[in-house]
């Protein structure tokens, strides 16, 4: 059963540390990487689990895009950094 609705990354913003963690119904670890809009690779998270978080406050603001796989399956999900 594929849905959607699965998988949402959860942007937590603080006044200094950004983080992405990414909620999940899928109980096995994911693959996860995350591309800006040239299309380059920011980050990749080969066994990652809904409770682990990604740091992103290194990343200057723009366009990104993450790409989660689970369990076979591909979800993408674009997010923007102010």
């Amino acid at each position: 059963m594929e849905q959607l609705d699965m998988f949402s990354p959860t942007p937590d913003y603080n006044k200094t540390i950004k983080n992405i963690q990414i909620i999940t119904s899928f109980n096995s670890l994911m693959k996860v990487t995350i591309y800006n809009i040239n299309g380059s690779q920011v980050v990749l998270k080969n066994q990652m689990d809904s409770k682990d978080k990604i740091d992103i406050s290194s990343f200057e603001s723009g366009v990104y895009i993450l790409k989660a796989n689970i369990e076979g399956k591909y979800f993408l999900r674009k997010f923007i950094l102010y």
